[in-house]
């Protein structure tokens, strides 16, 4: 009778003989990292750690897999920055955690609220305007929706990758920066 065998087996005879390069090995530790820090960040975000527990845990995760390179933290951070939300739990982990200063993020984050709301009140008056003049309809009461205006979307956007340009150089300006 023929032997019948496991998908496993199979795949572990067909792998017997090969091996992985040390870049490989790296590449794999990193990318373990990486998902390591993913769930270390999340558990920060939850408020499960404090800023001083993030960073021990942090060190054990990186004595394990003998990672060093600062730029992935400041990565994996920066990626879950957000314009429109709130990214101060960021700012105050680099500062608590990590004893850099977010500064320059800082100023880049506010000076994207101030142009964006500048940009809202510019848009606004021109609807309003736009309502009085060919429809007649004006008062206090006239409040524009801007989400369903498609030249609003088109502006918002522009000046979101304008501060996403900006918010780059900053961080890799803190990354020039980032304590070993």
């Amino acid at each position: 009778m023929a032997e019948i065998k496991s998908t496993l087996e199979l795949v572990m005879e067909r792998t017997r003989n090969l091996t992985q390069t040390e870049e490989e090995k790296r590449e794999q530790a990193a990318a373990e990292f990486k998902k390591s820090l993913s769930g270390l960040l999340q558990k920060f975000l939850d408020g499960a750690l404090t800023p001083s527990h993030f960073r021990e845990d942090l060190h054990r995760m990186q004595e394990h897999a003998h990672v060093t390179d600062g730029g992935i933290i400041l990565g994996e951070i920066c990626k879950r920055l957000d314009f429109d939300g709130d990214s101060s739990w960021a700012l105050d982990l680099l500062e608590e955690a990590f004893d850099v200063s977010p500064q320059g993020i800082a100023a880049v984050f506010s000076g994207y609220r101030e142009a964006l709301d500048g940009l809202a009140r510019k848009k606004s008056d021109e609807i309003r305007k736009d309502l009085a003049e060919q429809r007649g309809i004006s008062g206090s009461a006239v409040v524009p929706n801007l989400g369903v205006d498609p030249e609003w979307s088109v502006e918002k956007q522009r000046l979101h990758e304008q501060f996403e340009s900006i918010l780059t150089q900053e961080i890799n300006k803190l990354k020039a920066a980032w304590p070993s």
